[in-house]
């Protein structure tokens, strides 16, 4: 005859994974009509020292499994708001108390990306002035971004030029003319 190791569960045994009938109990049975141990307790705050998580850091090859199982999934525009919002401004970890320049601010809007996407769209993808559709495209302002803040996010003011293109525009030529006066 074999010989097993451990405990052996039977009829007799009066021990919490046996039903009296040998067989072990399964899941929640052994539960069943308890509450949960941490029913009405209140969660701890969970961040900073807090949280056993603290100063540690995810492994490589953690990072790359959470990675595969991201790629594909689409945030919806809300969820998109709700994130930029949430970390905007102080909220944000990397807050250095406010010393992004106003302009640059504005350009990495939601409100300015929002408006570059719908000038592309008008102009289905299409450079305005050598008709190149496609590649690397700028969102261009007729109207100075800087001398007309009202008509920063107006759709009838922007253009969609190629690279090329919009270093012909007067704003880049000027631009470069000025660097160049400075140097010399």
């Amino acid at each position: 005859m074999k010989k097993t190791k451990g405990y052996r569960h039977n009829e007799d045994c009066d021990c919490r994974f046996c039903f009296h009938t040998g067989q072990f109990k399964k899941g929640n049975q052994m539960r069943k009509g308890k509450s949960a141990w941490n029913k009405g307790k209140k969660a701890p705050q969970l961040t900073g020292i807090n949280n056993g998580f603290f100063g540690k850091h995810h492994s490589k090859e953690l990072k790359e499994l959470i990675s595969k199982l991201m790629k594909g999934k689409k945030l919806t525009e809300e969820h998109k708001l709700k994130i930029s919002l949430a970390t905007r401004g102080e909220k944000s970890h990397l807050w250095k108390g406010g010393i992004t320049p106003i302009h640059r601010g504005i350009r990495m809007s939601r409100e300015y990306k929002d408006w570059r996407t719908q000038v592309f769209e008008r102009d289905n993808y299409t450079c305005q002035f050598c008709g190149k559709k496609g590649g690397d495209l700028n969102a261009d302002h007729i109207k100075l971004f800087s001398k007309y803040p009202k008509l920063r996010f107006d759709i009838n003011n922007g253009r969609t030029l190629c690279v090329p293109c919009h270093r012909t525009t007067f704003v880049y030529v000027g631009n470069q003319y000025n660097k160049l006066k400075i140097i010399v």
